[in-house]
């Protein structure tokens, strides 16, 4: 009946309505010709199919079909079909959801929870079952059994977090429990700021070898697709992404030195990008106030974001400057994702130093106009009004160059040390 009563509508009212409305009756004849998987949910997805229809809201759909586009108002029309399509729509993924083995057996059931799934819609009650490592229902399981359940009355349901900027990627090899982060309902880290797990070679380790002496660890891979080889013999409850590191693949060519590359540097560090693209990597990142990508000038990191450009990846940047120099390290940023054709992510936006307090507002607002004018531009913050980071970042970059060891020489020279405060 519906489709008949869908398709006559959408005889009568004109070609730009019809595409909707043959899209609408077709969705009604998917969800209700299904195959079914039990008289219940065949039951509840008519039953939800039908209700939506029967709202006071969409009672007289056809005829504010017909009136709309009468009226010269084909958007209108377009609103009210595609609204109801978007809630068979849901009905229909609901109702699958809860398909399969409604009076099967499950590894978990958590009951009488109200559900947060991530989309930006309002809670909802509802069981969820748990297969496997697998979420396979998520609906009304009262007839449902699991080897385990979970009464999660009055309290949230939810999908694991993510935290978007972590360093765990060292530490899930010396402890792959992980209990930090899952104790705060994280699943799902991205790492990788500047430095990166990969590439590794003699130039990346050297620097890092009291660390691995102390903790009997040993980098036995050179490439990405090397490490996520060992993490998964390894084994770790997290979910890692990462991005791969500006300051890592200048650091694995050129050292730790104060210098532009020379092109066939630049080259190789190219070449570096592209594989730890091809691995998986989420795409370049850069952390602008630590040495040695303190050193790199804005159109390296252009042409190392162009590689990531070409694989779908994107420009994540702690910025040069947090402080008073905030609004040019912006305008790089966003430089580097509009010449390199990428979008960018914006690492722990805040903005430094107590005279600055209040400024936030210009920031979101340059942030905003980018968006505006077509830039695919984000931010990401931490929920907490102190920081602390390493000392060299707040030494100027000549200090640093060549290397810990260098700057720790400096550091014992009275005469340079006082050309430090100067400066």
């Amino acid at each position: 009946m519906w489709h008949h009563l869908l398709e006559d509508s959408a005889l009568k009212n004109g070609s730009r309505v019809l595409p909707l409305c043959c899209a609408l009756s077709s969705m009604l004849l998917l969800c209700l010709q299904a195959p079914p998987a039990g008289a219940q949910s065949e039951f509840t997805l008519s039953q939800r199919i039908r209700k939506i229809i029967d709202r006071p809201e969409f009672a007289h759909a056809n005829f504010a079909i017909e009136f709309y586009s009468l009226a010269g108002a084909p958007e209108a029309a377009q609103q009210v079909a595609g609204q109801t399509l978007g809630e068979i729509a849901a009905a229909a993924y609901d109702a699958n959801l809860v398909t399969g083995a409604i009076a099967g057996d499950y590894d978990l059931i958590i009951r009488n929870g109200h559900i947060i799934d991530g989309t930006g819609n309002p809670w909802y009650a509802a069981d969820v079952a748990v297969s496997g490592d697998r979420l396979a229902a998520i609906g009304d399981l009262r007839e449902a059994h699991a080897k385990r359940e979970i009464d999660a009355k009055g309290r949230i349901v939810a999908p694991g977090f993510i935290d978007m900027l972590g360093q765990s990627e060292v530490s899930l090899l010396l402890d792959n429990r992980s209990l930090s982060k899952l104790s705060q309902g994280i699943t799902t880290e991205i790492t990788g700021e500047g430095g990166s797990i990969a590439p590794q070679n003699e130039k990346t380790i050297a620097p890092q070898k009291p660390f691995l002496d102390h903790y009997k660890l040993t980098i036995d891979w050179t490439t990405l697709d090397g490490y996520f080889r060992r993490l998964e013999k390894q084994g770790t409850p997290l979910n890692i992404g990462t991005y791969v590191g500006s300051a890592q693949v200048r650091e694995a060519v050129i050292g730790d030195d104060d210098r532009a590359p020379t092109p066939a540097e630049l080259g190789q560090m190219k070449v570096l990008v592209e594989q730890a693209m091809k691995d998986g990597a989420l795409g370049l990142s850069s952390a602008l106030i630590y040495p040695p990508n303190i050193y790199a000038k804005t159109d390296e990191l252009i042409a190392l974001a162009q590689v990531a450009s070409k694989y779908g990846g994107l420009y994540a940047t702690h910025m040069r400057s947090e402080g008073a120099s905030e609004m040019p390290a912006l305008a790089e940023a966003m430089r580097i994702g509009r010449e390199a054709n990428l979008p960018v992510e914006i690492f722990h936006l805040k903005v430094s130093g107590k005279p600055r307090w209040g400024s936030m507002k210009n920031v979101v607002a340059a942030i905003q106009l980018a968006r505006d004018s077509g830039l695919d531009v984000a931010a990401d913050m931490y929920p907490y009004t102190a920081g602390a980071t390493a000392l060299a970042s707040a030494l100027p970059p000549w200090v640093a160059d060549g290397g810990v060891q260098k700057l720790l020489e400096r550091l014992k020279d009275p005469a340079i040390r006082a050309r430090i405060k100067k400066d």
